[in-house]
């Protein structure tokens, strides 16, 4: 064959080579992307338009009232002190999208979730093809884009989708830029809290798995780069730099805020986790040097392992799926891998998306299911808005101020939280009443509860000249606040 058909041919094959691998880069990312999107947005407005995570609306009134109170005094700020309780990072975003797009809606920030959500799709993509293959890395990409539980907690108003996403972009840098691994960690750990002892053990297995003294320092450096800052802050505002960690772990998961039972069978259950994840971390040890992607190994056992002390040693037992957001990301990685490796690799690939999409049509239910919680709280904030007139709400509920602020448009300064109430003795608690011209209080949760059984045992007979049943619903009540008899009490 003559020389130039060889060359032409070679020209050929290269471009072809050059096209598909062109596709690769820039096509799969995209339709991953978009139809994750996709998903998420569908789910969002015709699936969960109310935000059904209680814990949303606390996210969101710290924004707020950050927003607006706090941003004047160079800190964080909320109705009920728990400002410094969670990662900061998440918030501060929603009170940015507040301000730039001057709404009270936690609408955009849900939206932002889902677009991170979606990208964190294609980081999967990206670090699975990048540890093992590209085979794997579509496997692990396509189950995260339909998950149900990372779909819906994508949607909503939380820090775990935006902590994960930081966690998998921390994988990309590993063991290329190492100050970047520990950078993204850092983020991360702005976002979640529990993230704080997991990046610190995945920047001391730079040099425990990976014998990579450099590693540890330059990734130790990175996480202290965002977190020195913060640790300074909080210092500045609470007197204690670790105060998030210490409450979540000390007055949160150990129970000393409130002493959850935990069911003997989760504890159990745990139980085996731990001693299974601290089983496989020591084989890791072991056979290091010899395990492809060992990081992620690292750091899918070790966040096993903290859920095992969690719930074996703590107090905390609620099983929230929110919780396992990065378990599930974590473990379509490693199923991907090894899904791959299969004989028939496509066909059980095919199979397991497919059991993953059609667990998602059967979780809309119940994700639909718990809105309905959230919509009885918003018919004890419509009782408020259309009685409402003037003065000042005292509310708990952040489900509540969500609802009086955005739909009712009542000013957030004609809205306090009870937790400062004096309750040392009557005429303290009436003069509080008075210079904060209260004229309604929800009674939804025990600080207002606490209120309310407070004047009952001072007043007495007299409580209902005081307050005025005026609304209940479901174990929440609203009560009318008699101005004029708060004035005749005191004068007497």
């Amino acid at each position: 064959m003559p020389r130039g058909v060889d060359a032409g041919a070679e020209q050929t094959e290269f471009a072809e080579s050059t096209e598909s691998s062109m596709r690769s880069k820039y096509l799969v990312p995209l339709v991953l992307v978009a139809t994750a999107f996709a998903i998420r947005l569908i789910s969002l407005f015709f699936v969960a338009p109310i935000d059904f995570r209680w814990e949303s609306y606390h996210y969101w009134q710290i924004a707020f009232y950050t927003l607006k109170v706090g941003s004047s005094y160079g800190r964080m700020w909320d109705l009920g002190g728990m400002e410094y309780f969670w990662g900061p990072l998440p918030i501060l975003v929603q009170s940015f999208l507040l301000h730039v797009l001057g709404t009270t809606s936690m609408l955009p920030f849900r939206v932002l979730n889902g677009i991170i959500g979606s990208a964190t799709a294609y980081l999967v993509y990206i670090v699975a093809r990048r540890h093992f293959n590209s085979v794997a890395g579509l496997l692990a990409a396509v189950m995260v884009m339909l998950c149900p539980l990372l779909i819906f907690n994508s949607i909503i108003g939380m820090e775990e989708t935006i902590g994960a996403f930081f966690i998998v972009l921390a994988l990309n840098f590993f063991n290329r830029r190492n100050f970047f691994f520990g950078f993204f960690l850092g983020l991360a750990s702005l976002c979640r809290i529990e993230f704080w002892p997991l990046s610190i053990g995945l920047c001391i297995s730079y040099l425990i798995f990976g014998k990579n003294s450099n590693g540890l320092v330059e990734s130790t450096i990175g996480w202290l780069t965002p977190m020195i800052p913060y640790f300074i802050h909080v210092r500045g505002t609470t007197g204690n730099p670790f105060y998030a960690f210490y409450w979540n772990f000390i007055g949160n998961i150990a129970g000393v805020w409130t002493p959850w039972y935990v069911d003997p069978l989760v504890r159990t259950l745990f139980g085996v986790i731990l001693v299974g994840s601290v089983a496989g971390l020591l084989v890791l040890l072991k056979y290091r040097g010899r395990v492809q992607g060992y990081m992620l190994y690292v750091l899918f056992l070790g966040f096993l392992a903290y859920h095992g002390l969690t719930y074996v040693l703590g107090g905390f037992a609620p099983l929230f799926d929110r919780f396992f957001v990065l378990d599930a990301i974590l473990g379509f990685i490693l199923l991907g891998r090894y899904v791959a490796r299969m004989p028939r690799s496509k066909v059980a690939g095919v199979a397991i998306c497919i059991l993953v999409a059609l667990s998602t049509v059967y979780a809309a239910p119940y994700y639909m299911g718990l809105q309905s919680d959230i919509l009885g709280l918003y018919r004890i904030a419509d009782a408020v808005g259309h009685a409402y007139a003037d003065g000042t709400i005292l509310c708990d509920m952040p489900m509540i101020t969500y609802r009086l602020v955005d739909h009712w448009h009542i000013s957030h300064e004609k809205i306090l939280g009870t937790l400062y109430m004096p309750l040392e003795d009557l005429d303290r608690a009436l003069s509080w009443l008075k210079s904060k011209d209260a004229s309604w209080i929800v009674v939804a949760e025990p600080k207002a509860q606490k209120v309310i059984t407070f004047f009952h045992e001072k007043l007495e007979d007299k409580f209902d000249k005081l307050f005025t049943l005026h609304y209940s619903f479901s174990g929440a009540e609203l009560y009318k606040i008699d101005e004029t008899y708060v004035e005749e009490v005191l004068g007497a």
